[in-house]
C-alpha cells in the first residue's frame, strides 16, 4: 500500500506517529480494540491528541507494521459482560437439543448392538459395555469401529458438525462464537528500520517547523495540519500557507523517508496540488532523488528540499529554501 490510498486522516496519523517515535514521546503504542462497544483506546491517548477517526490511526499503525517499520504482538481476553469473569472457554452445542454436554471420538458398536463413542467405554485398557456389562477383549473383534463424530450425552444424538459456543464457566451465560465479547491488545515497538531512518524523520520534521515559524514571521498566514474538501478530492496537508496581499496559497508537505517516490506518489503529489488548486508545494524529503526528478516538477511549481542538505537552524538557509514558493 501507499501513500496515494490514504485518507487524509490516515496521513496526518502515519506524520504524528513517526514523528513521536523518532523524537522519543514515546517507546511503544498499545491499541485495545473492545468489541463489546466496537471502540478502539490508544496509549499514548492520540484519540485525544489528534482530530481524526479511530480508523485512521488504526490505519497507520497497521501499514508501519505491515511495511516492517513497527514489530508488532497481539493478545486476545474474552470475558463475560454479565458477571466480568475471563473464565470464558470454547465448547460445542448439541444442534438438537442445545445441550453443551457434547463428546467427540470415534464411535464403538458392541456385539449386542450398544452404540457410543470410545470413552464412553472405559478406561482403553479394561474396556467394559455399558449396556451388557460384558468386558471386550479385542475391540477389533468383538466391536465395529466408526469414524469420528460428535455425540450429545443428553439427547444421544450423534452428529458431523457441532455448533461452537463459548461459555462463562463462572455464570454459565453463554455467547456464539464470533459474537462474544473481549479485548483485543496490540502492542507495536520500533522495528530496526526505524532506528536507521530514525534522523531523516526527525530533520524532516525539524525542517517542517523551522520554515513554518520563519514563514510566519515573513507574514504569512501558517495553518498546520491542514485537510482541504474540494469535493471530489479532500487532501491534507502539513502545512497550508496564504500569502494576504496576493491571495497566493501554497502548501508544505513532510514526506516521510519510509516512501518512494515512485509514479503513484508522483501522481498523488500532482494531482492534490491541482485538486487544492494551490501555486507552489515545497515537499520536504530526506531520501535521495533521481536527478531528472525535481526538474520534472518545475512547470507544477512543486519543489524538493532535502533536509540531509539544508541548514535549518539558520534563518539565511532558510530564505534560500522558501525562495521557490514566496520569492
Amino acid at each position: 500500500m501507499q501513500l496515494p490510498y490514504f485518507s487524509p486522516g490516515t496521513q496526518f496519523a502515519l506524520g504524528y506517529i513517526l514523528k513521536g517515535f523518532a523524537e522519543d514521546d514515546f517507546t511503544d503504542v498499545v491499541s485495545s480494540y473492545e468489541k463489546y462497544t466496537n471502540h478502539y483506546f490508544f496509549h499514548p491517548a492520540f484519540e485525544n491528541e489528534i482530530p481524526v477517526p479511530q480508523s485512521d490511526i488504526v490505519n497507520a499503525l497497521s501499514f508501519l507494521d505491515n511495511q516492517n517499520i513497527l514489530i508488532s504482538e497481539e493478545t486476545i481476553t474474552r470475558y463475560c459482560v454479565d458477571c466480568f469473569s475471563l473464565n470464558v472457554e470454547l465448547t460445542q452445542k448439541c444442534p438438537s437439543c442445545g445441550s453443551l454436554d457434547v463428546l467427540f471420538g470415534k464411535t464403538i458398536t458392541h456385539k449386542c448392538g450398544y452404540r457410543d463413542i470410545e470413552g464412553a467405554f472405559g478406561n482403553p485398557d479394561k474396556l467394559i459395555c455399558p449396556r451388557c456389562k460384558e468386558g471386550i477383549y479385542s475391540i477389533y473383534s468383538d466391536c465395529k469401529i466408526g469414524d469420528p463424530t460428535f455425540v450429545c450425552r443428553t439427547c444421544k444424538s450423534y452428529f458431523d458438525v457441532a455448533t461452537p459456543v463459548y461459555v462463562c464457566k463462572d455464570c454459565n451465560r453463554i455467547y456464539k462464537s464470533g459474537e462474544e465479547p473481549y479485548v483485543r491488545i496490540k502492542r507495536y515497538e520500533p522495528a530496526p528500520l526505524l532506528a536507521a531512518i530514525k534522523q531523516d524523520i526527525m530533520s524532516t520534521f525539524l525542517l517542517l517547523e523551522a520554515l513554518c515559524s520563519y514563514l510566519e514571521k515573513k507574514g504569512l498566514d501558517v495553518r498546520r495540519n491542514a485537510i482541504l474538501d474540494q469535493g471530489e478530492i479532500i487532501t491534507y496537508w502539513n502545512a497550508l500557507l496564504l500569502r494576504k496581499e496576493s491571495k497566493e496559497k501554497f502548501a508544505l508537505m513532510a514526506l516521510a523517508p519510509v516512501f518512494q517516490l515512485d509514479e503513484d506518489m508522483i501522481d498523488m503529489l500532482v494531482n492534490s496540488k491541482k485538486a487544492a488548486k494551490l501555486d507552489g508545494l515545497l515537499v520536504i524529503y530526506a531520501n535521495a532523488l533521481a536527478d531528472a526528478q525535481p526538474n520534472s516538477f518545475t512547470n507544477e511549481r512543486i519543489y524538493f528540499v532535502n533536509p540531509r542538505q539544508t541548514k535549518f537552524d539558520v534563518e539565511s538557509e532558510l530564505v534560500k529554501t522558501a525562495a521557490p514558493l514566496v520569492g
